[in-house]
């Protein structure tokens, strides 16, 4: 086939649906506000059509008719010898928290598409705690790896001896796999951001403050670069005398000593170019303005001109959309009927199939691992240890799969 059959041309995309949305901010900035009002905004009449997953409690006061609770989610204890309880960690409750939105949730949104998709767009509140539960399952499974460790941080995994893997490629494979897959199904996303005062150190010796993202660099390749639109939410504050005039130099007593105004007024601001403050914003449009005080009206007109500001002069933007909409439904049914196939393809192997896939897989793990920590958990699944003896297909994919945990 020719390469000239594979070129198109391409017309930029209007919709919500097909884009990824970045938005950062401190402390109380108003993150999960704007998360609400955007989506309340564009979906007035479709209450599930963002979904929130919420990986910390910063929802709780705000009336969402769509949201998943990771905060409260807790995989039960496991049970030890003698009916003993094993207390989990933080580390291995985010853990189970990374499995369940792996395989519950990211699995059930593919699955939803292929009829009809319910969510419309997938927002994360926060994408920081989301790091922090890919991290703590990469470090779990290094510490089932090599046991008489105990890795609290993906640092320490990073300089560690033991730990052969690259630690960082490890993570970015991890938190950007989710992603892909629920953009092919068709999902629109919305990341939720912290952000942080960095000071950075010019050649010459000067040095500087600004906000940045709050996450390291391996995670910013998988947030920031992948985001269409980045808008930074930055609470302003400005001093004022007792009339409410805007202040521009200090006070003064009748001394003439310099005094602090007991007036002031905090706005938010949103930032849409970087600034020599701000740090993180910006977009793939040429028309972007540098900042605007903060509203969700004024948020859509930024959103909208910038998308018009891509299209030739005559386009419609409604017509665009809703021919967009139809080959965004179709691809998202045909990716999860491909990915949904290859689902039923896995439920079909037999016992022998696993048998020889274990089999596979323990050759790369040492007789230490074997003797203490793969013997006792297939005796726990299997009810035996040597698992060629079980035909449990269903036993024996969650034994592979924990097998394959430790060779990561």
């Amino acid at each position: 086939m020719s390469f000239r059959n594979l070129v198109t041309a391409n017309i930029p995309k209007v919709d919500l649906q097909s884009y990824i949305l970045l938005t950062a901010g401190n402390y109380k900035s108003g993150k999960t506000r704007w998360w609400k009002e955007i989506i309340e905004y564009f979906f007035p009449n479709e209450p599930e059509a963002g979904l929130l997953v919420a990986w910390e409690p910063g929802y709780k006061t705000w009336k969402l008719k769509s949201k998943i609770d990771l905060v409260e989610y807790k995989k039960e204890e496991e049970k030890i010898k003698n009916g003993k309880v094993k207390i989990k960690t933080d580390i291995e409750m985010d853990s189970d928290r990374w499995i369940y939105f792996k395989q519950e949730i990211v699995t059930g949104l593919v699955q939803e598409s292929k009829v009809s998709r319910i969510s419309k767009v997938v927002g994360f509140d926060t994408v920081d705690r989301m790091i922090d539960c890919a991290s703590a399952y990469i470090i779990v499974n290094a510490n089932n790896k090599y046991p008489g460790n105990n890795f609290t941080s993906i640092q320490e995994l990073s300089e560690s001896k033991i730990y052969k893997d690259n630690v960082w490629n490890n993570l970015y494979d991890e938190l950007k796999r989710p992603i892909d897959t629920l953009r092919a199904a068709g999902y629109g996303l919305i990341f939720l951001a912290w952000t942080k005062e960095k000071t950075t150190e010019l050649v010459n010796g000067v040095k500087y403050n600004s906000i940045e993202l709050m996450m390291n660099a391996t995670c910013r390749k998988v947030f920031q670069s992948q985001a269409d639109l980045i808008c930074c939410l930055h609470n302003e504050v400005t001093a004022l005398d007792k009339e409410g005039n805007e202040l521009n130099k200090n006070l003064e007593n009748k001394n003439g000593k310099e005094i602090a105004t007991k007036f002031h007024e905090s706005q938010t601001y949103m930032y849409f170019r970087e600034s020599s403050y701000i740090g993180i914003a910006g977009g793939r449009f040429k028309v972007l303005p540098d900042k605007e005080l903060y509203g969700i009206d004024t948020y859509v007109r930024v959103f909208k001109e910038a998308i018009e500001g891509q299209l030739d002069e005559g386009d419609s933007f409604e017509d665009i959309r809703k021919k967009e909409i139809e080959v965004l439904e179709e691809k998202a049914k045909r990716f999860s009927e491909d990915m949904i196939d290859g689902l039923k393809d896995e439920d079909e192997k037999t016992a022998e199939d696993y048998h020889n896939e274990l089999k596979n897989v323990l050759k790369d793990i040492t007789n230490e691992v074997k003797s203490d920590i793969v013997a006792p958990k297939m005796k726990e699944l299997l009810g035996v240890v040597n698992f060629l003896k079980s035909d449990d297909t269903e036993k024996l994919k969650e034994a592979l799969d924990f097998v394959n945990a430790l060779n990561q």
